[in-house]
């Protein structure tokens, strides 16, 4: 394994993107999803990037990277050709311990990005290690076939689930049991098919008659 999987907070951090162009609309795409506060450094923007500029969702710093401009940042992404700028992002990323990607060149990478599926709170991550993000995206894409939207819907009431636990069971060995059998049970099924009754049923089955979707505060699509 090349790479350790991990699934950073970001929420509020500084994170910098080097570059305007499409490849750097992707990063700093996901950044805002994952609430982290970007500052994005280009002489030019490509258009996709006017609504964030207006909305003042990131900082633009019109002009070319200088050192120093990863001050402060938890993580950089190199998305440039510019060989030059590429390996002044790596040294000072290298000087100040922050995490660097430089696009589509992996071994300057201290780390890389996978493929991403998301269905609300459920995120599988598909990494080839850099050796092949085209085929990382092909695995995404027959991953989203299995794991539907219903996946995201059937996570928010587990969730809701679980922060009624304390209420739902005492004892931790209880508690367990529900969760355990909530996620092996055919709760993704009935909620797929938009059948709240059944869902409302089994939830009732297995974590106690009072349980239900109006209790624990969840409305399904």
């Amino acid at each position: 394994m090349k790479h350790l999987p991990i699934f950073l907070s970001l929420e509020g951090q500084l994170c910098v993107v080097v570059g305007g162009g499409n490849i750097a609309h992707q990063k700093v795409s996901v950044l805002l999803r994952a609430n982290a506060q970007v500052k994005v450094i280009s002489p030019e923007f490509a258009p996709e990037f006017d609504a964030w500029i207006e909305r003042q969702s990131i900082r633009c710093v019109r002009r070319a990277y200088e050192p120093g401009d990863l001050r402060g940042a938890r993580l950089a992404f190199a998305a440039t050709d510019d060989a030059s700028t590429q390996a002044a992002v790596v040294a000072e990323a290298a000087a100040s311990g922050v995490l660097v990607n430089v696009v589509d060149v992996p071994e300057l990478c201290g780390f890389v990005m996978p493929a991403i599926l998301e269905q609300q709170d459920l995120v599988i991550a598909v990494s080839t290690g850099g050796a092949s993000p085209a085929l990382a995206r092909q695995i995404r894409d027959q991953l989203v076939e299995q794991y539907d939207a219903a996946y995201g819907s059937a996570l928010r009431v587990l969730a809701a689930v679980r922060r009624h636990a304390t209420v739902i069971a005492a004892g931790a060995e209880r508690r367990k049991e529900i969760f355990t059998n909530l996620a092996t049970s055919a709760l993704v099924a009935h909620i797929r098919r938009g059948d709240g009754r059944a869902v409302d049923q089994l939830l009732a089955d297995i974590a106690g008659d009072d349980v239900c979707l109006a209790s624990i505060g969840v409305d399904l699509p």
